[in-house]
């Protein structure tokens, strides 16, 4: 039984490392656009396209 427990352990730490590891590329892969600031127009369409590049 204590066996089986260091057995678990190790493979919950293989799985964790490989989820941090994962996480950190994927996200060093993408570059995430920022939206354009708001310039204070009261036009519809820019308003939704700010809103729209927020989401």
């Amino acid at each position: 039984m204590a066996e089986m427990k260091v057995q678990v352990n190790l493979t919950m730490r293989a799985v964790g490392n490989q989820i941090s590891n994962q996480a950190y590329s994927v996200s060093s892969k993408f570059k995430i656009p920022e939206p354009k600031a708001f310039n204070g127009n009261r036009d519809a369409k820019e308003l939704e396209s700010f809103i729209f590049d927020m989401g």
